[in-house]
């Protein structure tokens, strides 16, 4: 035990607390290989309870871009830079509101909102089985206030977007590979305002550090479940998936 006290020191976790999330951060790395999204609503949701947003949420906005990193090279030719380039238009102007939203007012409430949100897209995309929204800058634009207020409260901008992808009928792995894109950008953008409002701190960079050997391990597993997967049932499972975190 005192060969980790130092570490646990430095990530201000107890070792249970410690243990919890690097299982977690493994777990959304799964899920992150899989769909391209949705490690840091996993991490953030279950973690809420005994670690405190303002913590989680930059921590993850770093995670994010290094998720990113890992999948990017095997993506690249697959993703939409132009839908990214409308997304961001909108999305850079909504993430300070979502993180001046985490500083200033009641977290619960607006996470609950999120949730109920969330869940009740998530259901009408289940039961509209035909997708019925045109792939057009006006939609992209739509794609990046949500996902960028999203990302800035609660580091999930990668459902916010996933729902509106789900709604055209782009092939799944444009999807996944533009989403990876997407989020990649957004997590530093992210992480730069988080920076510049004072929440980005050492314990962040040690928690960081820590969980980003469970997350890469997790990432390249779900990784390796995409490539072995049905087209068809992408869009099933990563709808399941947000139901069940909203």
């Amino acid at each position: 035990m005192h060969m980790l006290e130092p570490v646990l020191l430095a990530v201000r976790l107890s070792l249970p607390e410690a243990g919890l999330m690097a299982l977690l951060m493994f777990l959304s790395g799964i899920v992150r290989g899989f769909t391209g999204f949705g490690s840091s609503a996993l991490v953030v949701t279950s973690m809420g309870l005994i670690t405190p947003a303002r913590e989680l949420v930059p921590m993850m906005n770093l995670l994010e871009i290094l998720a990113s990193l890992h999948l990017l090279p095997r993506v690249w030719r697959q993703i939409d830079w132009s839908v990214i380039g409308w997304i961001v238009l909108l999305g850079f102007l909504t993430v300070p509101l979502g993180q001046w939203v985490l500083l200033v007012l009641p977290v619960a409430p607006m996470r609950l909102l999120v949730s109920v949100l969330v869940l009740s897209a998530a259901l009408l995309l289940w039961r509209q089985r035909e997708p019925w929204m045109a792939p057009n800058a006006r939609t992209w634009m739509a794609t990046g206030a949500v996902a960028g207020l999203m990302n800035g409260l609660a580091a999930v901008g990668g459902m916010g977007a996933m729902l509106m992808f789900l709604g055209t009928r782009i092939p799944a792995l444009q999807i996944r590979a533009t989403l990876i894109g997407l989020l990649f950008i957004m997590g530093i953008y992210a992480g730069s305002v988080a920076l510049a409002n004072g929440l980005m701190n050492s314990v962040i960079a040690a928690r960081v550090g820590l969980m980003i050997g469970p997350l890469v391990l997790g990432v390249m597993l779900g990784s390796h479940c995409f490539t072995r997967s049905q087209p068809a049932s992408f869009r099933h499972l990563t709808l399941l998936l947000m139901i069940i975190l909203a």
